[in-house]
């Protein structure tokens, strides 16, 4: 488990605490702190892929234009 943490705390950028391990080990808020990181990286992550996808509101099925490629073909 502290192994687990120590990884997951040289993945997130915390170089010194992973460096100085036996230091933090066994700190109460270690692995609270780790788990919020983790979860505020991933959020981050998730805006960030999303706003450069340019995916914008998706529409519900209800509300698709489903005559489109009728048109399309028409148009031709």
């Amino acid at each position: 488990m502290t192994t687990d943490l120590k990884e997951q705390a040289s993945k997130l950028g915390f170089k010194a605490m992973a460096a100085r391990w036996n230091e933090y080990a066994n700190q109460s808020w270690v692995k609270e702190l780790l788990e919020a990181e983790a979860a505020e990286k991933n959020r981050r992550s998730l805006e960030r892929r999303l706003r450069e996808s340019q995916i914008h509101e998706m529409k519900p099925v209800s509300e698709f234009d489903w005559e489109w490629r009728r048109r399309l073909i028409e148009s031709l």
